[in-house]
């Protein structure tokens, strides 16, 4: 049993930072075939629904990394509507297209304040900070010195002035 507890553990944190990093899926195959094997030996008939489960869901997720890679690097960005005022704090792989769209969607004039290369934790961290002044869904109503804030984003790609 505590093979079984060791080995799943081991797992879980490489398919932790297999899930941060992208790297190590063949490392992790290896992992899961070895767990496989030792649920086998300790005669557990289900040890094949065991293996193909953790298998289903780490290909689903290696699939969904390359489609990522495949659209381009990803990005928290900070979209400003002068009119409403309203402030979007948005992940994507494709920024500039994701603004035009935004754009068209609500006929509003956007000003794109910040675009940092960044994974989604960046976008949840900036999240939960104004969640005191979120409007709706991913809308914030921001005062100014969040606005500058924002625009000084370390690694931020968007040229103030």
């Amino acid at each position: 049993m505590n093979n079984f507890i060791e080995s799943s553990s081991r797992i879980g944190r490489m398919y932790s930072d297999f899930m941060k990093s992208g790297k190590g899926e063949m490392e992790l195959l290896a992992e899961i075939d070895k767990l496989t094997e030792m649920l086998r030996k300790e005669g557990c008939a289900h040890a094949g629904f065991f293996d193909a489960m953790l298998r289903q869901g780490f290909m689903h997720d290696l699939i969904n990394l390359n489609k990522e890679r495949a659209v381009g690097k990803p990005y928290v960005y900070v979209l400003h509507a002068e009119d409403s005022g309203l402030t979007k704090i948005g992940f994507s792989t494709r920024v500039n297209a994701r603004v035009r769209e935004i754009a068209s969607m609500s006929g509003a004039k956007l000003k794109l304040l910040a675009k940092v290369p960044a994974d989604r934790k960046l976008e949840i961290e900036l999240h939960n900070k104004y969640a005191g002044y979120r409007a709706h869904g991913e809308w914030f109503s921001l005062r100014e010195e969040h606005l500058s804030e924002l625009s000084s984003l370390v690694g931020n790609e968007i040229r103030v002035g």
